[in-house]
């Protein structure tokens, strides 16, 4: 076993090593690990503590050295896995965020304590999109891709990440204006957001397809597009009142950037209240009754 993932393990055998790195799956994929030692009887193994380089003891052939276990070799964070170059590989460990945003492909949103990432396979390389729930904690190992100007690792099989555990706590949705996000929109780009009090002022409620509608949350001053896809159970749900709170992913597509709702229950009443004319402070003013209220994001503006 790797003393830092016990799912990695290599096997001694009259045919030279085995190896596979997913060990805890159900139907784990062994292959050989034979490269510059051929298929010889290997008789045992040594691991060192202080680097995880393992020894193998042939029969007749002496012994032979690997770095597969060492410590360098294991996750790294997302974060830095976003500064590697396109067609890097990386290991990641992260908890899924979202349902699968693809019918027929794989595609979720996962994330870390350092960034968020999408998680994407082909139809081509996995016929039967994976199965991940929320909370779900998984390793990954992946290329380091773009599509449509987002970031992503790809996998090319089911052995390419491994469920580690489940039910786990999803991260904090980190609460923002439109503004706060559109400021610096990589460093949200796929993690949990939250934006209060936002309306539609551009576009047509989905009932059977997906849908990119304009919300602002300071009277069009900023906007945003709020994606509404058609692989969620949020089409066909009745249109929100504004104003209204929403939940989801930050996403971007080209150059726009969005906000995905993953259910129906992300979008929710608005925790802004909008004040009424009974409710204003006023001091002097006789005729206060008069007055028009305007909201300008979480604010409103009294004219006279």
């Amino acid at each position: 076993f790797n003393p830092e993932n016990r799912s990695e393990v290599i096997l001694a055998t009259d045919i030279g090593v085995w190896s596979t790195n997913y060990l805890s799956t159900s139907s784990p994929e062994w292959a050989a690990s034979n490269s510059g030692l051929a298929n010889v009887r290997v008789d045992m193994f040594q691991i060192r503590d202080s680097d995880g380089l393992v020894t193998a003891a042939t029969y007749g052939r002496g012994l032979f050295s690997t770095d597969d276990f060492s410590t360098s070799q294991g996750p790294i964070t997302i974060a830095e896995a976003r500064a590697l170059d396109i067609g890097s590989t990386a290991t990641i460990r992260a908890i899924v965020t979202s349902p699968n945003y693809a019918g027929s492909y794989t595609s979720y949103y996962i994330q870390d304590t350092t960034a968020g990432i999408n998680l994407y396979a082909s139809a081509n390389n996995i016929s039967i999109p994976l199965s991940l729930n929320l909370g779900d904690l998984i390793e990954v190992t992946g290329e380091i891709a773009t599509y449509a100007n987002f970031m992503e690792i790809v996998i090319t099989s089911e052995s390419d990440y491994t469920l580690i555990s489940s039910n786990n706590t999803l991260p904090e949705p980190q609460l923002l204006t439109i503004s706060q996000l559109l400021s610096d929109p990589e460093s949200y780009e796929h993690e949990l957001i939250r934006i209060n009090g936002v309306s539609i002022s551009n576009g047509t409620w989905p009932t059977d397809e997906s849908a990119n509608l304009t919300i602002s949350d300071d009277g069009n001053s900023s906007t945003l597009v709020m994606r509404i896809d058609s692989d969620t159970e949020i089409i066909g749900n009745p249109e929100p009142v504004a104003p209204f709170d929403v939940l989801g992913i930050a996403g971007q597509y080209n150059d726009d950037y969005q906000i995905l709702p993953r259910y129906y229950s992300d979008i929710m009443e608005s925790s802004v209240t909008e004040p009424t004319n009974d409710s204003l402070f006023y001091d002097g003013f006789e005729n206060y009754n008069d007055f028009a209220i305007s909201s300008i994001g979480n604010w409103y503006m009294v004219d006279n």
